[in-house]
């Protein structure tokens, strides 16, 4: 999981505020294992989801801009529908993976697995999009107009 934070969620921290938050999340709950040697603090990692959830939410908020909703039905709707593809999969993730693991009576061992393979999905969606983010922002060059000192050396071909 360390590689996983490491590699995946504190790069992608930079980009998307989901991953940075996902990686505080983490920590907290590391840290808190860690005082505690309670490998499954589930009363902790549910306040880090919260604290997740909030922050997908305020993202989103943030990109769409104050809007003015006809109803409340079109409000929780809007809710849904303008946050994005990986945000939706890491809210899914929480609403019907790992809440549910938190209350089903099943060995912690199965229970402390499930939970590590939907935080590892979880952090290579928050990844993805941050690297959807990135290659929107990097624009392609054009390729009829030569790099400077290219085209007078010869080494310029438009083919």
């Amino acid at each position: 999981m360390y590689a996983v934070v490491a590699g995946v969620g504190i790069p992608a921290a930079f980009r998307n505020v989901t991953a940075l938050a996902m990686v505080i999340a983490w920590l907290f709950v590391e840290l808190v294992y860690q005082l505690t040697g309670d490998s499954l603090p589930l009363k902790f990692s549910f306040m880090a989801d919260v604290m997740v959830i909030t922050a997908i939410f305020a993202k989103m908020v943030i990109r769409c801009g104050p809007k003015h909703y006809p109803s409340a039905r079109d409000m929780l709707r809007c809710f849904i529908t303008d946050l994005t593809f990986c945000d939706r999969g890491i809210l899914a993730i929480f609403l019907l993976g790992a809440w549910p693991l938190y209350v089903l009576n099943v060995d912690p061992w199965w229970k402390w697995m499930g939970l590590w393979a939907l935080v590892i999905i979880q952090f290579l969606l928050a990844g993805a999009e941050a690297a959807f983010s990135f290659r929107h922002d990097v624009k392609p060059r054009a390729r009829s107009e030569p790099p400077d000192g290219l085209a007078l050396a010869g080494y310029w071909r438009d083919d």
